[in-house]
């Protein structure tokens, strides 16, 4: 974690992810009680994260020197990131329209995909895993709107479905028995 990192302790679903290079659990459901943890940590690093220097294998440059990597096995967003971070990426952080459009080509059609960026400090407010806030956003009409009211929505996914690919909506971090809505989807890393 970076100097001067920001560690956020949040209701998202207790995705179980560990800081401090502790492995994190996988899934959001507590496997002994069938029921969420209240706390998961998140850790969003509060200086930009510079493009690597290394080869992009099995990923998509943006042509400005990122590299984006899709990983299919649904997890939940906490798990995500520690994955990404275990790999010495994060996950994706889209600036502008050339970003968006090497993601989705990336991600296909089947299955939406976590993105790097979050509500979960400041509902409402998302900010990229870095701490910095979206300056370029993609979001399909009405959203974020946090399930409708219904339901706490605080990570940002990637539509793929035919009407709205490449949009962005937010969704359940993880599992939450007060939604149909999954709360583990594939994700996109970036270095």
């Amino acid at each position: 974690m970076a100097v001067g990192a920001l560690v956020v302790t949040a209701a998202t679903g207790g995705c179980g992810a560990k800081l401090g290079g502790e492995p994190a659990a996988t899934g959001g459901v507590d496997a002994g009680s069938g029921t969420k943890p209240v706390d998961a940590a998140v850790a969003i690093d509060a200086a930009p994260v510079a493009p690597d220097a290394r080869a992009c294998t099995g990923g998509a440059l943006d042509g400005a020197g990122h590299c984006f990597v899709y990983h299919p096995g649904a997890l939940a967003w906490t798990n995500a990131e520690a994955a990404c971070v275990a790999d010495g990426s994060h996950l994706a952080i889209i600036t502008d329209v050339t970003q968006n459009t090497v993601v989705l080509g990336i991600i296909g059609t089947t299955d939406p995909a976590f993105l790097g960026a979050t509500d979960v400090v400041t509902e409402g407010t998302f900010r990229w895993t870095d701490g910095t806030p979206l300056t370029f956003t993609n979001f399909n009409a009405g959203e974020p709107n946090n399930g409708a009211g219904t339901h706490e929505e605080d990570c940002l996914i990637m539509r793929v479905d035919a009407t709205r690919a490449g949009e962005w909506d937010d969704r359940p971090c993880a599992p939450d028995p007060t939604t149909t809505t999954p709360g583990l989807y594939p994700f996109v890393c970036e270095f």
